[in-house]
């Protein structure tokens, strides 16, 4: 503008910004100020593949005035918001547990147990396991939902047959 503002701050809701100051905070035409914030990653935010937000500046004129503009994402001219993109590297790791009697023979039931973590740095939902060996197809995980580092865990029941004895195992 053509005037020397003063009060300058920054509110972003987003990151939980209000009446930050900016230095200096009276700017003559053509000036800039600067303000510095920190904000912390949330797991919401890497789930989310990133941030966006916006701040906006408020300044008063001369005749007591707010004057305000929405921040660009660069050294345009257009009030867009800014991009955080976050890196996502979701992964899982399963443990497949079995339990039978000593000397189980046809008829006899082995219980599986597995327990599924999620070694990744994304939160995993519908979590389930598909094993057609012993006829298990989208055997929900509880819960279904796994945070990075949480484990789930989920049972299957498998009844021995004369083939699986015939083929040793």
């Amino acid at each position: 503008g053509d005037v020397t503002l003063t009060g300058v701050n920054i509110d972003d809701a987003t990151i939980g910004v209000s009446d930050l100051a900016v230095t200096p905070s009276m700017l003559s035409p053509g000036a800039t100020g600067t303000a510095t914030a920190s904000y912390t990653i949330t797991q919401s935010d890497v789930d989310a593949g990133g941030l966006t937000n916006q701040a906006t500046a408020t300044g008063i004129d001369p005749e007591n005035n707010d004057v305000s503009d929405l921040s660009d994402d660069n050294s345009n001219t257009e009030d867009d918001a800014t991009v955080t993109s976050l890196d996502q590297n979701p992964s899982i790791a399963v443990i497949k547990t079995s339990d039978v009697a000593s000397g189980a023979g046809v008829g006899d039931v082995i219980t599986y147990t597995f327990d599924v973590t999620n070694t990744g740095d994304v939160t995993l939902t519908g979590v389930n396991i598909d094993d057609a060996t012993i006829g298990v197809s989208d055997l929900a995980v509880t819960p279904s939902a796994l945070s990075p580092g949480a484990t789930g865990t989920a049972t299957a029941s498998y009844t021995i047959t004369q083939s699986d004895v015939d083929a040793g195992g």
